[in-house]
């Protein structure tokens, strides 16, 4: 939970602190498609208790911090937790058509598999951005 909430913070820090194009790519590979990159049964078991856990304790942390942990921070807090654990995961950010005052909506989640961790609420309706080396391709 400690770690979690550690992670929360950088992760909000560098959204709000930091040009983009300085810890972009911490994030890795920024996945195109609606959410179901790899069959369940390429990970094992294990991965899937210990993700699940991550990810139950980050957004169980993103509700104790003194800041606002939306979406965004808490993929990427979950994202650095299981890279340090050797779990690979994908993240995705999308847009969707906003209020009359907001043209677009943003919102981001991470998947292990067809299993998403963090962000699973408001997933749907969202399309997800498609990365720039993948468009030139």
């Amino acid at each position: 939970m400690i770690e979690a909430c550690i992670m929360l913070f950088l992760a909000r820090f560098l959204v709000l602190m930091v040009p983009f194009k300085f810890w972009r790519k911490t994030l890795g590979v920024i996945s195109a498609g609606q959410g179901k990159p790899a069959s369940s049964e390429t990970y094992n078991t294990a991965s899937f208790v210990r993700a699940r856990a991550i990810g139950r304790h980050v957004r169980r942390a993103a509700m104790m911090v003194p800041f606002r942990a939306v979406c965004l921070p808490q993929a990427m807090a979950a994202r650095w937790m299981l890279l340090r654990r050797g779990i690979d995961t994908q993240l995705f950010i999308g847009a969707r058509r906003g209020a009359d005052e907001k043209p677009f909506d943003f919102h981001a989640w991470l998947m292990l598999g067809d299993e998403c961790l963090t962000g699973q609420e408001e997933r749907d309706g969202f399309h997800s951005f498609r990365s720039k080396s993948k468009a030139t391709m």
